[in-house]
């Protein structure tokens, strides 16, 4: 990926952190809508008012070129999903997959 192109991701979606590097986002993060491993409540296993996690994940790139799928899992409350996808914190994923 040319530099310029780099840059133009990094302006039109951000950064993330991810595994100690630096990834520019190439889209918007979207729902993987997938179950989640035991160790985390998904959505109908809970209960209105009970804590749930969910996953998001986004195609980015390293300033190298490298292309990637990241992942992150957030925390919302069932029955009070009202909140914005974007009043969550994207900054640092929680997972890299090399693409």
């Amino acid at each position: 990926m040319k530099t310029s192109e780099y840059e133009k991701a990094v302006k039109e979606f951000g950064t993330v952190m991810a595994n100690g590097f630096t990834y520019a986002l190439t889209e918007q993060a979207d729902y993987t809508n997938r179950l989640l491993p035991p160790q985390y409540a998904n959505y109908q296993d809970v209960q209105d008012g009970e804590e749930y996690q969910f996953e998001m994940s986004a195609r980015a790139v390293s300033a190298d070129g490298e292309l990637v799928r990241v992942y992150w899992v957030f925390q919302n409350t069932k029955g009070e999903e009202a909140q914005e996808l974007d009043a969550f914190d994207y900054r640092v994923a929680d997972a890299l997959e090399l693409l």
